[in-house]
C-alpha cells in the first residue's frame, strides 16, 4: 500500500492525465485482479487489490501508466503523465482491450445461466471480464513460457525474460517498474536458454517472434479468429493450447477455449474421472459463442 501510495502521488505531482475508460456494469474487478496479479511480470507490471500498474511504449513514447476501478462511476481511471493526443487514443484503446471493457455482461450470464455445468457458478461472478492483452505478442510469449507449468513458474521465468532481453526505461521511478518487455526483433537473436528455457520453448519464441516481425496484425484482435488459430499453430512450438490462449486474450476471440487445459478439465470434473479434452470440447459447444467467459467462470473456481 506505501508503494502504492509513492506511484499516485508521482502521478499527481506530474499533473498526470486521467483518462475515463467506461464499462457496461455490472463488472467483475476483483476476478480480473485475481487473474492478473500472480502473472504480473516482475519489473514490467505491478498489481494490487486496487490498482494495475505497467511499464508501456507505444512508437517512440514509453512510461508508466496506472489503471484503477470506479464502481460508483461505472469506468476505469487510466493515470499517467501527460503524452501526446494520438498516445492517448492508443493507450485508452490497449487498456480497454486488456480490462474487457467493451463486453455486453446481459446476453452473455444469460446465455451461460442456463448451461447445467455452468448455472450455478454465474451467479457467483456477474459481470465477469476475460483478461486481454495490452501487448498480443507480450500474451503469445507469455503462452509459450506457460506451457505445462505452473503460473508461479511461467511469471519467474517472464521475469527473467524480461530482465536479460528487455529494455530498460529511461528514468524508471522504480525498480519494480523499470522495464520494457523484449521486442521481437531481440527475441530472434536471443540465446534465450542462457536465462534457463528448455531447446523446445527457445525455439517456439525465436519462432514467434520472426513471425511477429512479419505479421504483427496475427497478435491483435481479428474479425477471423479461426484463421488466425489455423495460422498460430503453424508456428512451430505452437500448439492448440497455447493458440486458443492467445485467442482468447490477444485476439480478443469470445469462443476462444482451450479444452486441453489442465485447470478447465479438472474444474468440470468436480472430483470425478478427470475429463479429456475431446469430451470438454464436446461440453462446450452449448456454451458458444461465449466460452472465453465460460473458462473464466471455470478457472475461478480454482482460484
Amino acid at each position: 500500500m506505501e508503494y502504492e501510495n509513492r506511484q499516485h502521488l508521482f502521478l499527481t505531482e506530474r499533473k498526470a492525465r486521467r483518462i475515463r475508460v467506461r464499462f457496461e456494469p455490472p463488472y467483475d474487478w476483483e476476478m480480473l485482479i485475481r487473474f492478473l496479479q500472480p502473472r504480473a511480470i516482475p519489473g514490467l507490471e505491478l498489481v494490487s487489490p486496487e490498482s494495475y500498474q505497467r511499464v508501456f511504449r507505444i512508437g517512440e513514447y514509453s512510461g508508466t501508466l496506472q489503471v484503477r476501478h470506479s464502481a460508483d462511476e461505472a469506468c476505469l481511471w487510466l493515470i499517467l503523465p501527460g503524452s501526446s493526443r494520438q498516445t492517448l487514443r492508443q493507450l485508452k484503446t490497449k487498456v480497454s482491450q486488456l480490462f474487457d471493457c467493451a463486453a455486453h455482461p446481459g446476453p452473455i450470464g444469460e446465455h451461460l445461466s442456463k448451461q447445467p455445468l455452468l448455472n450455478k457458478l454465474v451467479p457467483l461472478h456477474p459481470g465477469i471480464r476475460v483478461p486481454g492483452a495490452f501487448d498480443g505478442f507480450e500474451i503469445a510469449v507469455r503462452a509459450v513460457l506457460g506451457q505445462q507449468v505452473t503460473v508461479r513458474a511461467a511469471t519467474t521465468m517472464a521475469g527473467r525474460l524480461v530482465a536479460a532481453f528487455g529494455t530498460p526505461l529511461t528514468e524508471p521511478e522504480s525498480s519494480e517498474l523499470a522495464w520494457l518487455f523484449p521486442t521481437s526483433a531481440a527475441l530472434t537473436e536471443a540465446d534465450l536458454t542462457s536465462i534457463g528455457l528448455t531447446r523446445a520453448k527457445a525455439r517456439a519464441i525465436a519462432a514467434l517472434a520472426r513471425v511477429h516481425l512479419s505479421e504483427p496484425s496475427l497478435f491483435e484482435p481479428s474479425r477471423e479468429p479461426g484463421a488466425a488459430i489455423a495460422r498460430l499453430v503453424e508456428i512451430p512450438g505452437v500448439g492448440e493450447w497455447t493458440a486458443q490462449y492467445v485467442a482468447m486474450r490477444a485476439l480478443r476471440d469470445p469462443d476462444g477455449f482451450p479444452a486441453s487445459d489442465l485447470g478447465l478439465r479438472r474444474a468440470v470434473s468436480n472430483n470425478g474421472d478427470l475429463v479429456s479434452p475431446k469430451e470438454l470440447e464436446e461440453q462446450s459447444r452449448a456454451w458458444q459463442p461465449w466460452r472465453a467467459y465460460a473458462a473464466m467462470h471455470l478457472w475461478a473456481t480454482l482460484i
